[in-house]
């Protein structure tokens, strides 16, 4: 039944058509090119992809002279470009591109919508809107920030790293950057996550830091009152914080602390110890409520079994050199996320999820199109309508 109210809905599109035609594309057009005035060329159809279905339409076309090319108002109107799907119906494919591999999405439109578009013509809107996306990038970065419209007096800013499997048999997996923007409100238990908003480069960090710097400078980074950085111990995170955000609070990620805390256990405990277990539990505690020396005393204790010297010195010097960014007890106090579990999940959802999908093999220049269309359908919608 509903088939049959988007075929009525087909016919009504077809007569507002004709109708805006007669009354718009009968006045001869200035050429989009040249500015000159255009000539009536002829009445052609044309097939149009909408929404509502197939729609078949007969439009004035004119033709100039001095481009030799021809321009039709109707198809300029719906923004038709050089498809014959409508602008609506490029945005679910868009859409549905950016949520699913692109046969999944193909299957889903044709069963839910009347709009029929194979993979390849998915994949190729998708591929026309991320480059879109990355030219308003590009622009960005090489223009003056602007003004913000409201700066947050406390910005977050995490960022980790994901690999992707790229069309390079030198190279076949490569790391994305991702990051993730975002603002908190306080709650009752703790704080709760207010506005964010991801994104992901495929390449190198040097790369990455302008695109990350553009996009923290629209949302006020430069007049910020506060500035977090959230991250893991990898030394390109903190190279990467310290150029950006000068004088930015950072804080390391606690699980990742207790990652290397569960570590010393292994250096300095049998695999069979029975008290093991209770100390790595007890030493978490300890940590989480800023107890940092007590960590340190605890550690010092007891002696590394053998041959783990080295390794033992080389996780301590890991407490050492973090331990600024390890006042978990002030940082909660404070109402701060103390684990970068926002950023982890933003690789999930932009890589896992999307680039990393069964048989995926992306050459480099539409996976970061695709990285695009992802961090747009994951936290900035309208963008993705727009680039459609």
């Amino acid at each position: 039944m509903w088939r049959t109210a988007l075929s009525a809905a087909a016919a009504a599109l077809a007569h507002e058509y004709a109708v805006w035609d007669t009354q718009h594309g009968s006045q001869k057009p200035d050429c989009p090119r040249c500015g000159r005035r255009m000539a009536r060329l002829r009445r052609a159809p044309r097939q149009i992809v909408t929404r509502a279905g197939i729609v078949h339409v007969t439009r004035q076309v004119y033709h100039c002279r001095q481009c030799n090319c021809t321009h039709a108002p109707l198809d300029a109107a719906l923004e038709l470009d050089d498809t014959q799907y409508s602008k609506p119906a490029r945005q679910w494919c868009v859409r549905m591109g950016a949520a699913l591999p692109f046969g999944e999405g193909q299957e889903l439109l044709r069963e839910l919508t009347a709009v029929h578009a194979d993979a390849s013509v998915i994949e190729a809107f998708c591929n026309r809107a991320g480059q879109r996306l990355e030219d308003a990038v590009s622009t960005a970065i090489d223009q003056p920030p602007t003004i913000p419209l409201h700066t947050p007096e406390h910005l977050c800013v995490s960022v980790d790293g994901a690999q992707a499997p790229i069309r390079d048999k030198q190279r076949p997996w490569q790391e994305v950057r991702v990051g993730v923007l975002f603002t908190t409100t306080p709650g009752p238990d703790g704080p709760q996550l207010d506005q964010r908003e991801h994104l992901a480069f495929l390449g190198p960090m040097e790369a990455f830091a302008p695109r990350l710097w553009e996009r923290a400078a629209s949302w006020g980074a430069a007049a910020a009152r506060t500035i977090t950085f959230i991250g893991d111990g990898a030394a390109a995170n903190w190279h990467l914080a310290d150029l950006l955000f000068s004088g930015a609070r950072q804080i390391l990620d606690f699980y990742h602390a207790c990652e290397h805390l569960r570590a010393i256990r292994d250096l300095i405990f049998k695999p069979d110890d029975p008290d093991a277990t209770a100390w790595l539990d007890h030493q978490c505690r300890q940590l989480k409520n800023g107890r940092w020396c007590a960590v340190m005393t605890a550690i010092a204790a007891h002696k590394p079994r053998r041959g783990c010297v080295k390794k033992l010195r080389t996780e301590l010097a890991y407490f050492r050199n973090n331990r600024h960014r390890m006042h978990y007890l002030h940082f909660r106090r404070l109402g701060l996320y103390i684990g970068s579990g926002i950023v982890e999940s933003a690789c999930k959802q932009v890589v896992t999820r999307r680039i990393k999908v069964s048989g995926a093999r992306w050459k480099p220049i539409p996976c970061q199109h695709m990285l695009h269309l992802r961090c747009a359908y994951l936290s900035n919608p309208s963008l993705l309508r727009e680039a459609a």
